[in-house]
């Protein structure tokens, strides 16, 4: 649950609430499998920004000595309470999310990771259609 309050953005104001719950088997020492589903309600001060959602997710990590592998899919259907000015026809978004991400443990708590993320989102409002594809190289450390 979050009650949201934008600086400059008033109309996104409002109280989000989700509900998730993920499994996870492990099929190894090494190897695991999860699955989530999760409801949403977004409730905003301007009620074409508020949406009822669901979402499902599959993933798998697997960890060979100091390498773990990560791989999602996520798919999301949003269901918009209410027609933008502009808009042909009520506003309902699919969104697919592809993760995969590569981390390596160099020397104590530290390592690099690498990242690409695919994103692929479908509006019965075109203004909110995107593709997007990202690939992210990074540090890490614990404390």
């Amino acid at each position: 649950m979050e009650q949201r309050d934008y600086d400059t953005r008033d109309v996104y104001d409002g109280l989000y609430l989700g509900l998730e719950q993920t499994v996870r088997l492990m099929l190894t020492d090494m190897v695991s499998v999860y699955a989530g589903l999760r409801a949403a309600d977004n409730d905003t001060d301007e009620s074409v920004f508020a949406y009822s959602g669901l979402s499902g997710v599959l993933g798998s990590t697997i960890t060979w000595k100091r390498l773990r592998l990560f791989a999602s899919a996520r798919y999301t259907y949003n269901d918009y309470d209410e027609r933008e000015t502009l808009a042909p026809r009520d506003r309902v978004d699919k969104t697919w999310l592809l993760n995969a991400k590569a981390r390596l443990r160099l020397f104590g708590n530290t390592g690099i990771e690498v990242k690409q993320q695919v994103t692929e989102s479908e509006s019965t409002f075109d203004l909110y259609d995107y593709e997007r594809n990202v690939t992210m190289v990074g540090l890490w450390g614990r404390f």
